[in-house]
């Protein structure tokens, strides 16, 4: 989180939800830990957000397949971004009613709940919103590169092979 005293602005990013948690709680990120993988709590993430940025959340980016009804199978945005990105290596596996299955629809559903409806084709939007997001493409704009970015630090080792874990984690 990169706050200033005019422009708040900024990420705060964690390797998982426990880990964004605990910065939030002021606990800092053991590097040694592995993370683990667990449900999300869209109320702790948002108490969370607000709580490092010190307001209410505008918009919540979800890299996941969402959708107003039950994700069956591939969409036509998902062969869009294979198309434009897959020859960049950023393709995308094709949803299906198991991945993401329930969690999706769960994770939509509870958010709406807390006030963050999913928008999907509003032009404008009124008060905080949830959105489906696909970092490697974003990674390409923000970084101004030509092919994916390896950005997962679980396979950091797979990316940089001859480098030790704590200068692979800086790569």
């Amino acid at each position: 989180m990169n706050l200033t005293a005019h422009n708040p602005s900024g990420v705060a990013l964690a390797p998982s939800y426990d880990a964004f948690l605990a910065l939030a709680a002021g606990i800092p990120w053991d590097q040694g830990r592995k993370a683990q993988g667990r449900e999300p709590d869209p109320e702790a993430l948002l108490a969370a957000c607000q709580q490092l940025a010190g307001q209410p959340v505008d918009c919540v980016s979800v890299d996941m397949p969402l959708a107003t009804t039950p994700i069956t199978s591939r969409r036509a945005a998902d062969t869009a971004i294979a198309s434009r990105f897959g020859p960049k290596g950023c393709s995308v596996h094709s949803p299906s009613a198991e991945r993401p299955g329930a969690i999706a629809d769960q994770l939509r559903e509870r958010f709406a709940e807390l006030g963050v409806p999913l928008h999907i084709t509003t032009p404008h939007r009124q008060g905080p919103a949830l959105i489906e997001c696909y970092p490697p493409v974003a990674l390409l704009a923000l970084l101004n590169r030509d092919y994916r970015v390896p950005y997962k630090v679980s396979r950091s080792a797979h990316y940089w092979k001859a480098e030790q874990p704590p200068h692979r984690w800086s790569q």
